[in-house]
């Protein structure tokens, strides 16, 4: 829970009891988002043992899609003649067609192939969280966390 959420909860709170309650002057510090090296987002998409999350990734990696796009993402939506995916919107972005990459066409054709579908957004995340932990103990290499 972020900062602003628990100053809102609290405030409901002392509000309901009666409790003299006078929100704190806080102001959110930026960081600079990781952005993990290219032979690193490589070494994750081969060290999936699902090859539908493999090609979930390397989709996230090509195209910068956000997670709920991708896997909301059904057979219609990809050209394989021209190469391209047409993406629905998400979080009030607009709709959009990306290109893909010769190794990324043949993963989704093999996908759809065998009747499979791109992963929800809570089973990439969880399977991506336990890959990511794996490769930190095979290489000792923390940034992969």
């Amino acid at each position: 829970m972020s900062v602003v959420e628990e100053v809102d909860v609290f405030s409901s709170f002392a509000k309901y009891h009666g409790i003299a309650f006078s929100e704190p002057r806080y102001s959110k510090e930026e960081t600079l988002p990781f952005i993990a090296q290219e032979a690193e987002m490589e070494q994750i998409i081969n060290a999936c043992r699902s090859f539908r999350h493999a090609a979930c990734l390397r989709l996230l990696k090509e195209t910068a899609m956000r997670i709920g796009e991708a896997s909301g993402l059904q057979f219609k939506g990809f050209d394989f003649e021209r190469k391209t995916v047409r993406v629905m919107p998400e979080k009030g972005s607009r709709p959009r067609e990306l290109r893909l990459g010769e190794k990324l066409v043949a993963m989704v054709q093999q996908l759809f192939a065998k009747k499979q579908s791109f992963p929800t957004a809570a089973a990439a995340g969880h399977y991506l969280e336990n890959t990511r932990k794996i490769l930190v103990e095979a290489n000792n290499n923390p940034r992969f966390l």
